[in-house]
């Protein structure tokens, strides 16, 4: 959140900060790009945005911010392309969504066979 007193708007600041969650926004597959990679690092290393003076990022955040943009650069460089609401949902625990890659699918029976008393691999125990 900007730091008081910021002379920028509410929409300035989601507009900002929403850029790293646009592709968790629709439940459609969506390819994360190089451009766009370089796009997200760029919107926030500019010193001439208006967010600029008023964007402080706790210490115990900035690691999370490197790890984000790290992630976006590998998937970009990848041009990764999946349905991220999917799998964001399939993670958030408040959600709790069904798999929807054959990873989740595959932690999925993981699960079931460990619950049961099975071994992860689906033998006894």
């Amino acid at each position: 959140m900007p730091a008081p007193p910021a002379p920028v708007s509410t929409e300035a600041v989601i507009d900002h900060m929403g850029a790293f969650y646009q592709p968790v926004l629709q439940d459609a597959a969506l390819t994360i790009t190089p451009e766009y990679a370089s796009a997200l690092v760029r919107r926030f290393f500019d010193t001439r945005s208006p967010m600029a003076p008023y964007s402080d990022i706790p210490r115990t955040y900035l690691v999370l911010q490197r790890i984000n943009l790290g992630l976006f650069a590998v998937m970009g460089r990848l041009n990764a392309t999946a349905n991220w609401r999917r799998i964001a949902e399939e993670i958030w625990p408040f959600r709790n969504g069904p798999p929807s890659t054959p990873i989740g699918e595959a932690e999925a029976l993981w699960e079931q066979r460990r619950s049961r008393g099975g071994s992860a691999l689906g033998r006894s125990a």
